[in-house]
Formats: structure tokens, C-alpha cells, sequence
């Protein structure tokens, strides 16, 4: 009812009070990382991970900034009560992804499952040369920083001595 004030004394009630907190957090997430916000309105902005996981009712996929020096973002959403340990996605390069916001954190009214940083495997995906194995609790939205794996080389001084560089 657009004529009459909030019912803001639904906050004293866990559920609305966790809800408030999820949204309060996850706008900041919008305007913190550019990724989420830059190329919008074209496919570069944007890469399917695993849009084909039906059988699971879950998606991922990754969020491109245009901003220099910007984190490129992985979004993944299980649209079911039911948790997943294995759901498998693709990624552009050898990675690891590092947590920045779950949904389902105990804070927000979720079950505190495991949310934690994940490396990429050699593993072909879909049109991907590379993948993660995402835990998925239930009914949740989470999103990872895409962080890229530098290869390091051993180099040799003038010395002789062994130094490592990226």
C-alpha cells in the first residue's frame, strides 16, 4: 500500500531482519565491483560458466568490468532446497576463486555452508580448458572474485643464483 509507511516492525523478526541485512550487502556488491555494473549492454560483459545444469536447476556465470585493474566476477545460483558439493564450472584460465558474498551465511538466515576459496583444474568444460568444482548450498546465490593464476618461472642471475619471476 503505496498511501501508508513500511511495516518496519517486521525487522524484529529474524527472517526480515536477515533479509534486510542480504540486501543491504548485496547492493554494496553492486556498486563495489564494477564488474557487475560496466557492459551492460553487450555479450562482452558477460560469459556463461554451466547455463545447461537443468537436472540441478543451477546456473553460473561471469561478469566482465571494463574498469583497469578490475576483478572480473563468477555469479552461482542454486534455484533448489537441495545442496550440491559438486557443481562443476567452466573457466576462461587457470584461476582460483576467491569468496566475497554467499547468501547463505548464517547472517543472512542460511545454513553456513562452506564458502571458501577454490582453485581451477585442468579440466576441459564445455568450450573451457579449465574448471572448478563449486560447493552449492541450497537455494543460494554466490559470487567469487575470478583471481588469475600467474606462472612462475625460474630465472637465472648473473650470478648464477636461481630467482623465481612472474
Amino acid at each position: 500500500d503505496y498511501k501508508k509507511q513500511l511495516d518496519w516492525f517486521l525487522l524484529s523478526y529474524p527472517s526480515h531482519d536477515a533479509m534486510q541485512r542480504w540486501t543491504t550487502d548485496l547492493g554494496q556488491l553492486y556498486l563495489n565491483e564494477p564488474a557487475l555494473y560496466e557492459i551492460e549492454d553487450s555479450w562482452a560483459g558477460f560469459t556463461w560458466l554451466n547455463p545447461d545444469d537443468n537436472s540441478r536447476s543451477s546456473i553460473a556465470l561471469v561478469r566482465w568490468p571494463r574498469t583497469e585493474g578490475a576483478d572480473p566476477i563468477v555469479c552461482v545460483f542454486n534455484f533448489t532446497p537441495v545442496p550440491y558439493d559438486d557443481f562443476l564450472i567452466g573457466l576462461p584460465y587457470k584461476s582460483k576463486l576467491v569468496p566475497l558474498l554467499s547468501s547463505d551465511a548464517k547472517k543472512y538466515g542460511g545454513t553456513g555452508h562452506s564458502f571458501r576459496q577454490i582453485k581451477s583444474k585442468k579440466q576441459d568444460f564445455r568450450e573451457f580448458q579449465h574448471a572448478a568444482s563449486v560447493p552449492l548450498p541450497p537455494l543460494s546465490a554466490q559470487f567469487y572474485i575470478l583471481k588469475k593464476e600467474e606462472h612462475h618461472v625460474a630465472h637465472t642471475n648473473e650470478t648464477g643464483a636461481k630467482r623465481r619471476s612472474k
